[in-house]
């Protein structure tokens, strides 16, 4: 009996740590186990997915990404600027408060 338990509990090790983890995908996982997990290679691919982050998941601020992104170019640009000695620090420093919306 024991040995059925401790089997299950690793058959749906996938499943547990996506559960555990809070995971987007989660009933998904859970179908991917529970269909596939008698092979390794589905259990493998259960257990990478469930352990692997979600790409937003960390992300505690909603953000425009398409304003963020051009942030992003504007800044990458001025410090290419900046490095190059096209422009001065105290420019850099004016340009980069305008993009961020950061006051004096």
């Amino acid at each position: 009996m024991e040995f059925i338990v401790v089997g299950l509990i690793v058959y749906f090790l996938p499943s547990i740590i996506a559960a555990l983890r809070k995971k987007r995908n989660l009933a998904a996982i859970i179908i991917l186990n529970i269909l596939t997990g008698w092979t390794f290679i589905g259990w493998i691919a259960a257990l990478v997915w469930s352990i692997t982050n979600d790409s937003n998941q960390n992300l505690s601020v909603n953000v425009n990404t398409n304003s963020a992104r051009s942030d992003i170019e504007e800044l990458e640009q001025l410090a290419r600027l900046k490095s190059k000695k096209i422009i001065t620090e105290e420019e850099f420093e004016e340009k980069k408060r305008e993009i961020l919306k950061i006051s004096k």
